[in-house]
């Protein structure tokens, strides 16, 4: 069902071709959302995106290389202005002896981070700061707006 505050809005799944991802982007899909759909394997987003419609959107990355998530979080920017939601469902097999798991994991999360989430980040800080304008907020008391809130801290 789709409503105001969702209609619209983009959605980019991570590991959109099957599980979570695609069930997740059909929901929001159905919701009204936007959803660019991210996974390796292009077959599977092209169907998924031919069933969801117009407003679903491919874009073949691979969580495990850093240039293919750049580009995809620079493509999301470029052609849709950034995105309103991140669903950061991939997953990857990671096979390696002990210890070295652990830093493969978390290698791949500060990429995922630094790379996609980037754009989400500077979305959300045009939305705080042109929110801070309007409603005249000194930005030396932006962190009494998120924890007081914005009628306390425009006093």
């Amino acid at each position: 069902m789709s409503t105001d505050q969702t209609t619209g809005r983009v959605a980019v799944i991570t590991g959109a071709s099957s599980g979570i991802g695609e069930a997740t982007a059909q929901a929001l899909a159905a919701g009204g959302h936007r959803v660019v759909l991210l996974a390796r394997r292009a077959d599977r987003i092209r169907a998924l995106a031919d069933e969801l419609g117009d407003g679903a959107i491919v874009m073949e990355a691979d969580v495990r290389n850093r240039d293919s998530i750049a580009a995809a979080a620079e493509r999301v920017q470029r052609e849709l202005g950034g995105a309103d939601v991140l669903v950061n469902n991939a997953a990857v097999m990671l096979t390696a002896p002990g210890d070295r798991v652990l830093q493969l994991r978390h290698d791949y999360q500060l990429a995922m981070r630094e790379d996609l989430v980037a754009v989400v980040e500077r979305q959300l800080d045009r939305k705080v700061a042109a929110f801070m304008s309007q409603n005249h907020i000194d930005p030396d008391l932006a962190v009494e707006v998120f924890v007081l809130g914005p009628e306390v801290a425009s006093r």
